[in-house]
């Protein structure tokens, strides 16, 4: 990369990045009361602070992460003197203390979610090849309502994103060079990291799959079956699960060795091997560690298995079915509060001319894909094609998982996918103007600089949504562009 070329991508990646910190950091301290599955992240990152022995039913690396930005805050005098020891005595808080401030809790969260936009523009450059369509196709993602809005709160997905991106950038960085076991390694451990937040990350373990197709289909096609190459794959193998298990294993131990003092008796229905352990401090001992992961994965499968199915008929139900995700069903009122005759809302509620984009990149490349199986139609990057592919596979596989699971699931489980099909869309746009794109046409550039500024539209009218702006009923029903989303104004 020539020097202007570098000193441009840095320019471009600072705008990126504080326009994100704008989107993502506004005042979102505010509001100053829980919403959604913060009543429980609040409560175990309180227990991660002071100690106490508690399970819960994802992994410990993202609770972690907001106990650590609370644990700062703390330092520096935030919250100073306010009585938290109730958080530590149960899974679910309804209040917090007068005075009390969520900026420590919901600073990870936030950081990650809007330094997730990197990852996103250097994907964008990787796919167009392009300083200039990178930086405006980054609008995806830092003008994305439900996004923004979600990663502003002390939840998992702004963390868990951060390295689902980086995981895929990664991927993208190193799928057409020569790899070594050093690569499998790293994108062994990023995407452990993912998955240490939350478990429907696993999805990103495609990404090894795909690898091994790069390095070893002309071999089975071939059926050349080598001694030579059987050895190297499987060493490929053992070193990418190495790098899997390590931040994951890692993240569990600090949560074992931390997590000692028991409150109340609540053992969370851990073995007695386990309350043994506990009972002599032990648990930071890792001799102990498989008894206690042991335990904790039977916490999980229980939990889940006690969560309810998604029921329509039921009054509230805020839960959808996978296949209506992408049309952006259900939004979810996650907070409101009636202000001066007007009600200030939190809303799970998208940017929908980007969901509309999203859901275009995905039926397009589905027939572009299926038209190169059955008509060998050709594409003009076979590099992007062969993104097209990966990612197809990637995000027709989650939500068939998706559509499997019986406990009743949210829009915000869309997230990864999501990302998917904007990702789809930037390669189809990438193909219907490939020539304009590489000729660095002026016109086609000019169409796509207005088309940002009305995703910029967009996101500004759907904003009171996503930050917390009284609206009357009048201005509500306005953003109610069509009842397949599921809002609801709140009425006097």
């Amino acid at each position: 990369m020539e020097v202007n070329e570098t000193k441009r991508m840095m320019l471009y990646i600072s705008i990126v990045i504080l326009t994100s910190l704008l989107t993502f950091f506004t005042a979102y301290w505010y509001p100053s009361g829980l919403f959604w599955d913060e009543n429980y992240h609040i409560a175990s990152s309180q227990k991660y602070i002071d100690g106490v022995f508690f399970m819960e039913p994802h992994p410990p690396l993202g609770k972690q992460i907001i106990a650590l930005g609370e644990a700062i805050f703390n330092f520096f005098g935030v919250n100073k003197g306010i009585d938290k020891s109730s958080f530590n005595t149960t899974d679910y808080i309804n209040s917090v203390p007068e005075g009390y401030s969520f900026a420590g809790v919901r600073f990870f969260p936030t950081l990650f979610g809007a330094l997730s936009s990197i990852f996103v523009f250097l994907i964008f450059y990787h796919i167009f090849s392009n300083l200039n369509y990178a930086l405006l196709f980054s609008s995806f993602y830092v003008f994305e309502n439900s996004i923004i809005m979600h990663s502003r709160g002390a939840m998992l997905e702004g963390i868990q994103l951060f390295f689902v991106l980086w995981a895929l950038f990664y991927f993208f960085k190193i799928i057409n060079q020569k790899r070594t076991l050093l690569n499998y390694f790293n994108l062994g451990l990023i995407t452990s990291l993912a998955i240490a937040v939350k478990v429907n990350s696993a999805i990103l373990l495609l990404l090894f799959v795909f690898l091994a197709w790069e390095d070893y289909s002309k071999n089975l096609k071939n059926l050349n079956f080598s001694f030579s190459w059987i050895k190297e794959f499987l060493l490929k193998v053992l070193v990418s699960i190495t790098g899997v298990l390590i931040p994951l294993l890692i993240s569990f131990y600090f949560h074992f060795a931390i997590c000692q003092n028991v409150l109340e008796n609540r053992y969370y229905n851990a073995s007695n091997k386990y309350r043994e352990i506990l009972s002599l401090k032990q648990a930071g001992n890792p001799v102990h560690f498989f008894t206690m992961l042991k335990d904790y994965i039977g916490y999980i499968e229980r939990y889940e298995k006690g969560v309810p199915k998604w029921d329509p008929s039921e009054i509230g139900e805020n839960g959808s079915p996978a296949f209506t995700w992408p049309f952006g069903y259900k939004a979810i009122n996650y907070r409101w509060t009636k202000w001066r005759g007007k009600v200030a809302y939190l809303y799970l509620q998208g940017n929908p001319l980007l969901w509309l984009c999203g859901l275009i990149g995905v039926l397009l490349s589905f027939s572009l894909v299926t038209g190169r199986i059955f008509f060998n139609s050709k594409y003009r990057d076979e590099k992007n094609f062969k993104y097209i592919v990966y990612l197809s596979i990637m995000y027709f596989s989650y939500m068939l998982a998706m559509m499997k699971i019986e406990r009743v699931m949210y829009l915000y489980h869309y997230f990864i996918p999501l990302l998917f099909s904007f990702f789809l869309f930037a390669l189809i746009f990438y193909e219907l103007f490939y020539d304009y794109i590489k000729d660095e046409d002026k016109l086609m550039l000019m169409f796509t600089s207005f088309f940002v500024v009305e995703i910029f539209l967009v996101f500004l009218f759907f904003s009171p949504f996503t930050y917390y702006i009284p609206l009357d009923n009048i201005q509500f029903m306005k953003r109610v562009w069509t009842k397949i989303w599921g809002l609801v104004p709140v009425t006097y």
